[in-house]
């Protein structure tokens, strides 16, 4: 409003003053079961594509961004998943953030193509089939 950026303060979903607010998007979404596999990515748009083509299969969450880390209240949460995959622009980065999740799988996006621009595509439905056994 009045030339103001009003829609990015909202960008991320946690509850209010949890250990989540202000650094993950989609907590407020998440199925109460942990029997699904959990997805970590980068940003709110990935994190949307791979819900939208799921749809309930796995439970997505977003870092926000590549410079995020996970606090120890989202480890222990992520660590209640029989499988946390982290999905990131840039192996190193999933990598970094995989290793603090025992047991996560890091992948990155290849060729340039995040979950969105898969989704775009058309290929990311096949993908998330594929790579998540589902």
């Amino acid at each position: 409003r009045d030339g103001q950026n009003v829609g990015k303060p909202y960008r991320q979903s946690a509850l209010a003053g949890s250990e989540f607010a202000g650094r993950m998007f989609g907590t407020k979404g998440v199925f109460s079961g942990y029997e699904r596999p959990l997805v970590i990515v980068e940003g709110e748009f990935n994190a949307l594509s791979i819900w939208q083509v799921a749809q309930g299969e796995v439970n997505v969450l977003s870092l926000g961004g590549e410079s995020m880390v996970l606090t120890p209240a989202q480890i222990e949460y992520a660590t209640r998943y029989p499988r946390v995959y982290v999905w990131c622009d840039e192996m190193p980065q999933a990598e970094r953030i995989a290793a603090s999740i025992p047991g996560a799988t890091p992948t990155a996006s290849r060729n340039g193509l995040d979950a969105n621009k898969l989704l775009v595509g058309g290929t990311l439905g096949a993908m998330v089939s594929k790579y998540f056994s589902l």
